[in-house]
């Protein structure tokens, strides 16, 4: 549940997460398949402990102790080659998985290194993706605890828990034999004492019958009472210490069939007792389950590794649609970013035209402005002239009235003075020419008008 949980997680995540949840999950594949070993060579040292108590007990440990018995190391039943072969087999299968996960994990290191590593460092602080090898292993144990003990096991044998429990028992086991074996090396190192033991007393003996022969060569041949003396003397010597030898060896000897008739009656009350019997089936039926426990185990470590394949393959699709989306937007963006410069350029230069032209028309206002105030000044000058032409021009006006004033007074003068000069004239026509003359030539009010 939990694997497939972590393969809808990552369907969900960017490239770069789903690599670094892959080598996630090498890493948790990784340590399953060191407790899948370490629990394996448990189970195979198990087997072969119990073989070998089982050998050992049905060869019996009743046989001779001074001929030292080698019959003792039989050759094991052929239970245990078949489950040798079957352990080396799977054990063989393990190594050949183990190794294409270490490929696998070469072809995910690869992939990871085209991750930046700063987007990897934030995955491992945020930790998103990481998933705990606690649940794994629970939901592992929990899976094997549902298994039910089949029906001829029930009445003798009580099926372990976890698997930490069947180690255990495992364990116990095996100190159980180590104990045994002790014990049978200490008899096997008594055994091999007595051989030496008999193989020195046989010399002796082999010595003793020498030097009686020696004895009765001399005896029989031309040799001197002193010498024969001096080889009677050393044989007594030496029969001496032949006889103290004997009686240290036989000392020795009955010490040795003491301790072992001890260590015999306890291995026989260890080994040879009914608890120990039901121990020895316990054993076996325990290695059988756990083997049985050990197929499914390989079974669903197949499965999971074939999830892995396949979700592996699965990623490795969606990266590659990935890259080629993300080359393309790539492509796509840098079309983009090249229209943009090009607009960019010629953004700039139209930019350095409007500089251009807004210089040109602040020089134009500049001079506007300036004659803008050359106009002011003009216009004020023209004010000017035009309040002193008005001022002129009232001067003018008021002259003129006071003209039409005098005018008005000359005219009734004139009127008056024509209608003196017509009697006048008409009186005097002829001797006052010169005069009329004058008269006429004066101007009127029409023509000064």
């Amino acid at each position: 549940m939990l694997i497939n949980q972590g393969m809808q997680d990552i369907c969900m995540a960017p490239p770069g997460q789903q690599v670094a949840y892959l080598l996630i999950e090498r890493a948790r594949l990784m340590d399953t398949i060191e407790e899948i070993k370490q629990r394996y060579l448990l189970l195979n040292q198990s087997n072969f402990n119990a073989n070998r108590l089982l050998s050992n007990y049905n060869g019996g440990l009743d046989s001779g102790y001074v001929s030292g018995r080698s019959e003792s190391h039989q050759s094991y039943p052929s239970n245990n080659d078949s489950s040798n072969s079957w352990n080396i087999s799977n054990l063989n299968e393990l190594l050949v998985k183990v190794e294409n996960l270490e490929i696998n994990n070469k072809l995910l290191e690869d992939k990871l290194k085209e991750i930046s590593p700063e987007d990897y460092e934030d995955l491992v602080q945020n930790g998103v993706y990481k998933l705990s090898l606690n649940d794994f292993y629970e939901e592992f144990d929990n899976s094997i605890d549902k298994k039910t003990s089949s029906p001829s096991n029930t009445m003798t044998f009580q099926k372990p828990k976890s698997l930490v429990e069947a180690i255990e028992r495992l364990r116990s086991a095996e100190v159980r034999c180590h104990r045994v074996k002790h014990l049978q090396n200490e008899l096997r190192l008594k055994k091999n004492e007595i051989e030496t033991l008999n193989s020195q007393l046989v010399e002796l003996r082999q010595h003793r019958s020498t030097t009686t022969t020696t004895t009765t060569t001399t005896e029989d041949g031309l040799v001197s009472r002193d010498e024969l003396q001096q080889q009677q003397d050393l044989a007594l010597k030496h029969g001496e210490k032949i006889e103290t030898l004997l009686k240290s060896v036989e000392e020795h000897l009955m010490n040795i069939k003491s301790t072992s008739k001890e260590t015999r009656t306890d291995g026989e009350n260890e080994i040879s007792s009914p608890m120990m019997n039901k121990q020895l089936k316990m054993v076996q039926k325990e290695f059988e389950m756990l083997k049985e426990e050990l197929v499914k185990m390989m079974n669903k470590y197949d499965a999971q590794a074939s999830r892995y394949r396949e979700h592996k393959l699965a990623c490795k699709n969606k990266i590659f649609k990935i890259k080629d989306t993300a080359r393309r937007e790539r492509e796509d963006l840098l079309e983009r970013v090249a229209d943009l410069e090009n607009k960019l350029i010629l953004s700039k230069e139209h930019l350095d035209g409007e500089l251009i032209y807004k210089q040109d028309l602040e020089n134009s206002i500049k001079n506007l402005l300036a004659e803008q105030k050359s106009f002011i000044n003009q216009i004020s000058e023209r004010d000017e002239t035009i309040h002193v032409q008005k001022l002129e021009l009232n001067s003018l006006q008021s002259n003129l009235v006071h003209m039409e004033q005098e005018v008005k007074s000359l005219t009734q003068k004139l009127s008056m003075s024509k209608d003196a000069s017509k009697k006048y004239v008409f009186d005097h026509s002829t001797s006052d020419q010169g005069s009329t003359v004058i008269i006429s030539t004066l101007p009127t009010s029409g023509d000064r008008l």
